[in-house]
């Protein structure tokens, strides 16, 4: 049996290791492959690992690599180092790492760790998990280290939008990995093809395969609860319009407030709510927008739930106003699979999820006058009825688990 070895590095366990974690439970692949998930180890990181992996034997962290940015840096900034001396020391370490990580020492040094890693393990596949691009200094390191230790067949997973080469160090290393990694795989193709221009990669090796859902979520129970119109009062005749994710600007959710506001002075009659769920830095202006517009009895901010799925079944329609920094967002395919119609701006791939007209609408970023517009148009029982079907079907059609596993099972199998 051949034996694939996932390798990532982030600072938390986030949206981008969904990959890994359908390859890892899928068994398809498990019949023909032997599965090795190994990570970069830091605490955040951890806490994501046991809670999706507990104990698993195939899930292993890989402490004696080095990044001073996780590692060092953030105990300071947090207050997790208590002492004057300690703390002194820990700054130190931190600042020798920044130096060593500027002049290439520790790059050296992580990729001995990684090339004692893949020569121990030998396996026939590498996939390299990664948020963006660049991203995660090590991912780019281990595409090197595993062709000096003899793997042929490596693939790089890129979760986000690439940023340009920025100096001749970026350029020698991206001309290295692009002759060393035998395919760049892409949640859409809009990022396949910015990997491409941005970093100088063969186009030919760049390709995308969508983003999916777990089997045991694509199986679960799509009939609303109540329980989001019981927690906040919203009567059954009034429709529902909801977003999830961080509140930050790039999100665009000051957009989408904006937009309501307008829609308030189109349509003063409608019935409607807004709820938001998520929490982060832009709270406090986007609580202030919804003062300064008069809207506190239509938009509500929750906060985070953890169990905000149960949230989005009682939905009726999903929006997702992002003006920057997207690929194929996991939450809009999560709304699709439950028969939500979803509204989603023209960023990266998020025109690809949605068919504009059918399951939903696809509206310029930053622009609330196109938003509103595309709610104007669904404000009926009737059509939201009929566009959540077709969303739903457009999941199972394009994005289902068995689909995309079976894509990610042929590109094994053809390495």
């Amino acid at each position: 049996m051949r034996k694939v070895l996932i390798y990532s590095d982030c600072f938390v366990y986030s949206g981008s290791e969904n990959v890994i974690e359908n390859i890892l439970r899928s068994e398809e692949i498990q019949e023909e492959f032997l599965l090795n998930f190994y990570y970069a180890y830091n605490k955040e990181y951890e806490k994501g690992i046991k809670r999706k992996f507990g104990g698993a034997e195939n899930v292993k962290s890989v402490k004696k690599l080095i990044n001073p940015y996780p590692q060092w840096g953030h105990p300071l900034q947090s207050g997790e180092i208590k002492g004057k001396a300690k703390r002194i020391y820990t700054r130190v370490l931190y600042t020798l790492g920044l130096v060593f990580n500027k002049i290439g020492l520790l790059q050296l040094y992580n990729g001995l760790v990684l090339f004692r890693l893949f020569r121990r393990e030998r396996p026939d596949i590498l996939l390299i998990n990664n948020g963006g691009y660049p991203a995660a200094e090590t991912c780019r390191i281990a595409a090197i280290a595993a062709r000096i230790a003899g793997i042929r067949s490596v693939l790089f997973v890129v979760n986000n939008m690439a940023y340009p080469q920025k100096n001749i160090w970026d350029k020698w290393k991206d001309r290295y990995i692009n002759k060393y990694v035998s395919y760049f795989i892409t949640a859409s193709k809009a990022a396949s093809d910015r990997l491409a221009e941005a970093r100088n990669f063969d186009q030919q090796k760049c390709f995308n395969i969508p983003n999916t859902l777990l089997t045991q979520t694509e199986e679960t129970s799509i009939a609303g609860s109540g329980i989001l119109r019981r927690e906040f009062g919203v009567d059954d005749d009034s429709i529902v319009m909801g977003a999830v994710g961080l509140l930050t600007r790039r999100k665009g959710y000051h957009v989408l407030i904006t937009a309501v506001a307008m829609l308030r002075q189109k349509q003063p009659l409608a019935r409607y709510k807004l709820v938001i769920f998520g929490e982060g830095e832009e709270r406090s202006a986007l609580e202030k927008l919804i003062k300064d517009y008069n809207l506190d009895d239509v938009v509500i901010l929750p906060g985070f739930r953890p169990n905000v799925m149960e949230y989005v079944r009682d939905m009726d329609i999903f929006i997702t106003p992002s003006i920057a920094n997207e690929d194929f967002p996991y939450v809009i395919i999560e709304a699709m699979m439950m028969g939500k119609p979803v509204v989603g701006s023209r960023v990266a791939g998020i025109p690809e999820q949605i068919d504009n007209g059918v399951t939903g609408y696809v509206v310029a970023p930053d622009a609330p006058d196109e938003l509103v517009n595309a709610i104007q148009k669904m404000l009926d029982k009737e059509k939201i009825a009929t566009m959540g079907r077709s969303s739903r079907e457009r999941y199972f059609e394009k994005f289902s688990n068995r689909l995309i596993m079976k894509r990610y099972l042929e590109v094994f199998r053809s390495i």
